[in-house]
């Protein structure tokens, strides 16, 4: 039967070619009880991987400063002089860059591989074998020459740009789990630049057409990846969060689902308060009052209604937010409130609202009142001889245009029908 330790090894190929013939030994040891041996091929399976590691390492190899060392590590004692690299302290040459606590934890385990080799009297049992392993699952990611973050963003970009296979992605996948979320995090940002960046080198090119795929595959790797994932697109802007959204189905709805609060106060707020002309404002309107109650629906809704933005829902988007009393709200907040034509000072008729024009997509989608009547009638009534002038140009000029789109047949109509039910003097 298969340990879960085997399966870590071929999901993950965390050891080179040769440890990875000491690991396999190591785990035989184990299954028969030889808890001494067991411990001991480990031991050297994870120290012949890191020797492999860093004389294979392209970056290290190019460095004068490194030939020395390299050249020590392919002779007899090789075992020593790793150890003196991985403790070496000396300015810019820490080959994995280690904490000082892994360190110490790695001289721990050193200790342990002496106790077992030269003390026969002490007993090995199979718990200090599993504990070594359970560090290395957790650690071993870290020895990496020049350390685990500058290694998994180098290999993962390659992965990218050289079209590999999702075999191969997933063992890559598979060392980023045994990270902290943060460190994973952090990995996916850098990531994402370096694709940024070759993408402004190359434009139009066809790797665009897979790179959603790539994204959506580690988002959808694990657990621990996919929450790392949600957590670094949703540190920034609507704009990067939507660059992910159009690609990737069912993204909005898993977001909203982890944090409801990312999306109305990094996208649906800001889109409203700035008024945005940007169509998908209402596609993720609706996905949000889909998933809130009805108290956070009556907050949400009061939130909003701070611009009316500049783009018509189309008649889907129309009939849900009319359910949710979307536009109700607004001809409350607009003629409720007298925003537009005030009784008292008919030259503020749109009182500190600067897109008066935009409340036609308000009037298109409520059955006109009598608050809505009155307030249009001092607009249409309106002029300076009476009522005082409009000093601001634009302001004059938006609402020539508001009243000239009153007149407007389908507006007329229902003018007509409301005055003739609503006839009052203001």
């Amino acid at each position: 039967m298969r340990t879960e330790f085997e399966k870590w090894i071929d999901e993950t190929a965390s050891f080179s070619s040769k440890g990875t013939v000491l690991i396999q030994e190591a785990v035989r040891c184990y299954k028969v009880n030889a808890y001494r041996g067991a411990y001991l091929f480990s031991y050297l399976a994870f120290k012949m991987t890191l020797k492999d590691r860093i004389i294979t390492s392209s970056y290290l190899n190019n460095k004068a400063e490194w030939s020395k060392d390299i050249k020590a590590l392919k002779g007899d004692k090789w075992e020593s002089n790793l150890d003196h690299l991985i403790f070496k302290k000396q300015e810019g040459l820490d080959v994995f860059s280690l904490s000082d606590d892994l360190k110490t934890e790695w001289g721990y385990w050193r200790k342990k591989r002496n106790d077992c080799a030269h003390a026969k009297d002490e007993i090995f049992e199979y718990s200090e074998v599993e504990s070594f392993w359970s560090f290395l699952k957790k650690y071993m990611i870290k020895f990496q020459v020049m350390g685990s973050e500058a290694y998994l963003n180098n290999v993962l970009i390659e992965h990218f740009k050289y079209h590999r296979t999702n075999q191969e992605l997933d063992m890559h996948l598979g060392q980023l789990t045994t990270l902290d979320k943060e460190e994973i995090v952090k990995i996916l940002i850098k990531l994402d630049k370096e694709i940024t960046s070759y993408f402004k080198l190359r434009e139009g090119i066809e790797e665009l057409n897979g790179l959603n795929d790539f994204w959506l595959h580690i988002k959808d790797y694990s657990i621990k990846v996919g929450e790392a994932f949600f957590d670094f697109i949703c540190r920034r802007d609507y704009l990067f969060f939507d660059r992910f959204n159009k690609g990737m189905p069912n993204l909005l709805p898993q977001v909203l689902e982890m944090n409801k609060s990312f999306v109305e106060k990094e996208i649906i707020e800001p889109i409203y308060k700035d008024c945005y002309y940007d169509n998908r404002l209402w596609y993720y309107t609706i996905e949000l009052l889909k998933r809130l109650s009805p108290a956070e629906t009556a907050r949400f809704i009061d939130k909003i209604t701070i611009n009316v933005p500049a783009t018509q829902p189309n008649e889907l988007e129309r009939s849900i937010l009319k359910d949710y009393d979307y536009f109700e709200s607004w001809k409350k907040r607009i003629f409720g409130g007298s925003l537009v034509g005030r009784t008292s000072e008919g030259t503020k008729y749109i009182g500190d609202y600067r897109n008066v024009l935009n409340i036609f997509i308000v009037l298109d989608n409520v059955e006109w009142d009598e608050s809505i009547y009155k307030c249009l009638k001092n607009v249409l009534d309106w002029d300076d001889t009476r009522h005082g002038r409009i000093h601001n140009r634009s302001d004059y000029y938006r609402f020539i245009e508001f009243r000239s789109r009153l007149r407007e047949e389908n507006y007329s109509k229902k003018y007509e029908d409301c005055e003739k039910k609503y006839q009052t003097d203001l």
